[in-house]
Parts: C-alpha cells; sequence; structure tokens
C-alpha cells in the first residue's frame, strides 16, 4: 500500500528541468544580449530628450518615461539575471529569489503604470473640464510614485517568504524556485484582471469618442452658437484622442509580449508534471524582453513630439550638424552697446522728401539763413529779429525753442501766430521804407 502512495506522489511531482543543449543556450544567450544593448540605448535616448526638453513634459508623458525608466533596468539589469537563471545561477537562495523577483517586479511596475495611463486618458476623454481642474503634473508623479511601490511589493513576495520549499542550494531555475500558488496570483492579478480592465477602458473610450465625431458632424452645418460650441469642443479633443490611440497601441503591444510567459507558468502551476521544451520557453522569455526594445520605436513612430526629439538627438549625435529641435535654448545674449544702437535705429523718425516735416524744415532753414543776411546788410534791425541758430532753434521761449529737443524738425503752435511770418512782414516794411527814401 505504501509503495503504491509513493508511486502516485511521484507522478504528479514536478517535472525536473531539463538543461539546454549548448547550441540552444548559445542562441538564447546572443539573442538576449542583443535586446538588452538595443533596450538600454533606446530607452536611455528616450529618458534623455525627456529630461532636456521642456516641452515633452506633458502629463502623459510621465507614464511613457517611466515605463521607460523600467524597460531601461530590464535591459541593464533583467536580461543579464535571466541568462544567469537559465543556467542555474546564483547557488545562495536570497540572491536566486532576488534575481528572479526583479523581472517581476519591472513587469509589474509597467503593467500598474499602464493601467494608471489608461484610466488618465478614460478620465480626459470623458470628463475634460474636471480632469484639467483637478488633475496637475505632481498628481501624475505621486500615481507613478505609487505604482513602483506597489510594483516592488507585489515583485519581492518571494524574498518575505512566498517561495517555493526548496532545498538551501538549488539550481536557480525560475519555475522550481517560485511558488505555483504565487505564480498563479501573478497571472490572474497582474495580467489577466489589467487586460480585461484595458480592454473595457479602452472600448468605452472608442465608443464615447465616435459618439462624439458623430455629434460634431451632425451640427457641422448647423448655424447658431450650440453647433459652434460643439465644433469647438471636437476641435479640443482631438489631440487628447489622437495620444489615447497612441497609447492603446503600445498597451496591447505589451501585452501581447508578456501573456506567452505569464500563460506557460500558469500552465505549469496547474500541471507541474507537464513537460515544456526548452525551446518554446526560451522564445516566450525572449518575446516578453523584446517589448523592452520595441517600446522606444513605437514612442517614435507614434508619439510626434517624441518622434521630433528623437530624431534631432540622432542628427546631434551622428554629426549631421542639425540641432535638436524640440529642445529649449536660452536666447543668445546681446550686448547693450548693440541692443542701445539697435533701439536708436527703431526710434528715430523717418523723414521722406517733399513731406510735411520736410517741407517745415526746409523753410525754416531758408528763414535762418535770410534773418542772417539781413541782420548783416542792416544791424539796427539785429534786436528785433528773431535769431534762429544753426541747429534750427531761437532764443526766445517759444513752442519752437521747448519741443526742439524732440526730433529733428520744428513744431508750429497752434494758438499763436508764426514769429517767422512776422520777421518776414517786418522785412517786407523795412525794404519798402528803403526803396521810397532810395
Amino acid at each position: 500500500m505504501d509503495e503504491e502512495i509513493v508511486t502516485a506522489t511521484a507522478a504528479v511531482d514536478a517535472a525536473p528541468h531539463r538543461s539546454p543543449t549548448p547550441e540552444l543556450h548559445a542562441t538564447y544567450t546572443s539573442l538576449e544580449i542583443l535586446v538588452a544593448l538595443v533596450a538600454v540605448v533606446g530607452n536611455s535616448m528616450v529618458i534623455h530628450v525627456f529630461r532636456r526638453d521642456r516641452r515633452l513634459r506633458r502629463r502623459t508623458n510621465y507614464y511613457i518615461v517611466s515605463l521607460a525608466i523600467a524597460d531601461l533596468l530590464v535591459g541593464l539589469l533583467g536580461i543579464p539575471f535571466a541568462i544567469l537563471a537559465s543556467v542555474g545561477l546564483p547557488r545562495n537562495l536570497y540572491a536566486c529569489l532576488f534575481t528572479t523577483s526583479l523581472l517581476v517586479m519591472l513587469c509589474t511596475i509597467s503593467i500598474f503604470c499602464l493601467v494608471a495611463v489608461s484610466v488618465d486618458r478614460y478620465w480626459a476623454i470623458l470628463h475634460p473640464m474636471c480632469y484639467s481642474r483637478n488633475v496637475r503634473t505632481k498628481t501624475a508623479i505621486l500615481i507613478i510614485s505609487a505604482c513602483w511601490v506597489a510594483g516592488a511589493g507585489v515583485g519581492f513576495l518571494p524574498l518575505f517568504g512566498w517561495h517555493a520549499a526548496v532545498d538551501t542550494a538549488p539550481g536557480c531555475y525560475f519555475v522550481e524556485v517560485m511558488d505555483y500558488n504565487y505564480l498563479l496570483f501573478l497571472y490572474f492579478a497582474t495580467i489577466v484582471t489589467p487586460s480585461v480592465l484595458l480592454a473595457a477602458f479602452y472600448a468605452h473610450i472608442y465608443r464615447v469618442v465616435v459618439k462624439q465625431m458623430s455629434a460634431v458632424v451632425t451640427v457641422e452645418g448647423g448655424q447658431g452658437r450650440g453647433g459652434t460650441m460643439l465644433r469647438v469642443l471636437g476641435a479640443a479633443q482631438k489631440r487628447e484622442v489622437k495620444a489615447t490611440q497612441n497609447l492603446a497601441i503600445i498597451v496591447f503591444f505589451f501585452i501581447i509580449c508578456w501573456i506567452p510567459l505569464y500563460t506557460i507558468n500558469a500552465i505549469k502551476a496547474f500541471m507541474p508534471e507537464l513537460d515544456i521544451p526548452n525551446p518554446l520557453t526560451y522564445f516566450c522569455i525572449i518575446f516578453s524582453h523584446l517589448n523592452s526594445a520595441i517600446n522606444p520605436l513605437l514612442y517614435a513612430y507614434h508619439l510626434k513630439d517624441f518622434r521630433a526629439a528623437l530624431k534631432g538627438l540622432i542628427c546631434t549625435v551622428f554629426g549631421r550638424g542639425v540641432p535638436l529641435p524640440a529642445v529649449y535654448r536660452p536666447p543668445v545674449p546681446v550686448r547693450r552697446p548693440a541692443l542701445e544702437r539697435c533701439n536708436a535705429l527703431r526710434e528715430r523718425p523717418r523723414i521722406y522728401v517733399n513731406s510735411p516735416v520736410w517741407l517745415r524744415q526746409r523753410e525754416a532753414e531758408m528763414a535762418a539763413v535770410e534773418n542772417r543776411n539781413l541782420a548783416l546788410i542792416n544791424p539796427d534791425l539785429e534786436p528785433f529779429l528773431n535769431n534762429v541758430g544753426t541747429d534750427g532753434s531761437s532764443g526766445r521761449h517759444t513752442p519752437e525753442g521747448r519741443e526742439r529737443n524732440n526730433g529733428p524738425y520744428l513744431i508750429e503752435g497752434s494758438q499763436c501766430q508764426s514769429p517767422y511770418k512776422k520777421v518776414e512782414e517786418f522785412i517786407r516794411r523795412v525794404r519798402s521804407v528803403s526803396s521810397e527814401h532810395s
């Protein structure tokens, strides 16, 4: 009887881990290194342009940068630890749990951030006024911080005791050190449930957008204030709808990449005796890591602001001489003398030939010359003349004398007769008297 119990127990034990062939492991390692390099370079560029370009610092883009940071950590730490785990390293139990839990943590953080950005889009499209009043950049940063804390808590649960009962020196293989109940919890809590929620969010957003667009088309030919306001509202929400569409593509690509690996882990939890081929497992692992390398390309293709910034960065790096088009650069400081000279040229009045100003200047100059000539001919008349200097100014307190520094021309008084006309009349009288005596 005891022998039958032992045989039945052995039948339901987990299938022993089969070491991959050297060729398979070499191919897997090479592909993982390539994916890691692409992920590190691409996500570093995304973070760099976000840090340099202030115009990219919109609320939605903070979630994108959070995903980029998680993908960067996948390339720097997660993939190297996965390569070590493929050969059973490290041998220490807690070091093994840390390396295997790190990828779970990063995936969970990404899932939570995608759910958060989907809720953000859902709110922005369905309740735009309430969204604009209540949501700020600090709100997005707090939500992202909560996603990272919650993801770290879920990912590192095996370090706090929720792991399989293994020997003190096991081989560090994921499905052997992880508890199967924990794998089921991950599958339903971080993959299935978020996927259903995301699909529901975006399906509802799609229905609302279609309804709004049909309403805008209905009133497009109508008249009145209501139709105009509705058309303006539709134009204002067009950018939000486009951003939501692009984010939906990123979300569903993430789910497609990670579902196969988590499904295999869930199947192993339900049927531990099932022997899954190593090539299939390695393919699912590489496919899930490939998401971290493809995400920067999705940002560059679907998000216009990131596309312009990344294009400028690439041109700058390869020496094309094209500056970053999306980067705010401080203006070149203008030296004060040059600025003053520019202001002087700008403020200098323009005087055109034969214009009223030009004619008044000519009359003033001719009157001044005639007065000087008359004073030379008849010195007795000098006290009675309005002595006009070479600069066009007179020695008396007249409106012309007060306004002589306000421009290159003379301004006549509006309430009194011009003194030049008095001088001209006086000269005519003197000439007539002198002609009679002669």
